[in-house]
């Protein structure tokens, strides 16, 4: 998905101030030429997705590309740069021949024969990903990591080692670093269970109706501080997507 100019309203997001403020020193960053790269991780539920749309609505003057691995797509080799680098495909035309030729086949080859080896197909999106930031910084979103493609990972992986003089930021979410070796060694960001205190504050925002003491602590003692099972369906409640809901100011 491309999206040059993210105009939605942030989402308040619950304890992840610090989070937070990491994420916004990359875009910081990549604005000023200086890319770079963090794999964001914790268990299911946590809250990564809400985090990679709080970086989506808060890259103004971005160009977006965003993906999503999938289990039924993980055997799919370049399955993950087809969907992440698709929008970019009528830059091709500026990129030197060799690089455009390693893209295009990739993009053409349908049966996994004559595609490009993961190390030239970095090389090339790393070159694809900097002559796309001339006027405006590129920001690179792929969430449920752990179901990247084994080619794609590694590409991605090379690509993402380079952009130290690119304004290209890149932010890549899964469970855990181990489930994806290819990219465990990029820098982390760990996304952790909310604290209790913050925790009972998320739930009360998603009731919309008075909850019984003793099933309020029961729910909050069940969720353990995980924001989809705290801001889940509750009586006379009307949830949420992980710990995120619009409003005009900004959580903590």
């Amino acid at each position: 998905m491309n999206d040059p100019s993210p105009t939605r309203a942030a989402p308040v997001l619950y304890g992840r101030r610090h989070e937070s403020e990491k994420l916004d020193r990359l875009l910081e960053h990549a604005r000023g030429g200086r890319g770079g790269a963090v794999l964001l991780y914790g268990p299911a539920g946590v809250g990564k997705s809400a985090l990679l749309g709080h970086l989506r609505t808060r890259a103004v003057g971005f160009r977006v590309l965003q993906a999503a691995g999938a289990e039924s797509e993980s055997r799919l080799r370049f399955a993950a740069v087809h969907q992440l680098f698709a929008p970019l495909l009528s830059d091709l035309g500026r990129m030197p021949p060799y690089l455009r030729a390693t893209v295009e086949a990739a993009f053409a080859a349908g049966d996994g024969e004559g595609e490009p080896a993961w190390f030239t197909m970095g090389l090339a999106l790393r070159a694809l990903a900097q002559q796309s930031t001339a006027g405006r910084p590129l920001l690179c979103l792929v969430d449920d990591a752990h179901w990247l493609d084994r080619p794609s990972a590694q590409a991605l992986d090379l690509m993402a080692r380079g952009l130290s003089s690119a304004g290209v930021a890149v932010t890549l979410a899964l469970r855990e670093p181990a489930d994806r070796p290819e990219i465990e060694e990029l820098p982390r960001l760990r996304l952790g269970p909310l604290t209790e205190s913050t925790a009972g504050a998320l739930f009360d925002a998603h009731t919309l109706v008075p909850v019984d003491r003793r099933v309020r602590r029961r729910i909050l003692a069940e969720a353990r501080g995980i924001p989809r099972a705290v801001a889940g369906p509750v009586p006379g409640g009307h949830g949420g997507r992980f710990h995120a809901r619009r409003t005009s100011g900004r959580g903590q």
